[in-house]
């Protein structure tokens, strides 16, 4: 009987742990002091899916703020596909909350991992208009490609706590 209750607290004490540890926003984040430019920061991966395309858009944003916003932020991503993608026209993230799109996107490279080519991109969206998005996390992501064709990434309901705790832990203090 003794035994089985030793049992039961170590089994507890480590969900406990392991709840604590899934729960820690820093996971989605880094942040690197710049000195008198104040703070960079950096979000790391979050997927949305396209199900019908079978593909995976892969955003991670980096920007800088020190006391007022007046910078830019930098969105790469990677488009997971059977295919291989070397252009997209315009990203847009729309939200209850409204739209912000880019028209400057920059092929960087594509690789292939096991039956999947990795195409990544870069491109910048206004620092103001990344925080308003923030507000409301209920994404939805659209890219245009030359062919006329578009791609629409929904959010897993874990991205959805991924951006809300991204939002709580970030965007909050602008």
């Amino acid at each position: 009987m003794m035994l089985l209750k030793i049992l039961h607290i170590v089994l507890f004490s480590i969900g406990i742990m392991l709840n604590l540890k899934a729960q820690n926003p820093s996971d989605l984040y880094e942040t690197f002091f710049i000195g008198e430019r104040g703070l960079q920061y950096f979000i790391k991966p979050i997927s949305f899916e396209d199900n019908l395309a079978k593909t995976t858009l892969e955003i991670d944003i980096t920007f800088r703020y020190k006391n007022e916003i007046k910078d830019s932020a930098t969105v790469n991503f990677f488009l997971i596909s059977k295919e291989v993608i070397k252009q997209i026209d315009s990203l847009h993230i729309i939200n209850p909350i409204g739209r912000i799109q880019t028209k400057n996107i920059q092929f960087l490279f594509v690789e292939k991992r096991k039956d999947l080519f990795y195409s990544r991109f870069t491109t910048q969206y206004s620092l103001k208009d990344i925080c308003e998005i923030f507000k409301n996390q209920d994404w939805l992501i659209i890219g245009y490609f030359t062919n006329k064709t578009s791609r629409k990434f929904q959010p897993s309901a874990k991205t959805l706590k991924n951006l809300a705790k991204v939002n709580k832990s970030i965007f909050v203090l602008f």
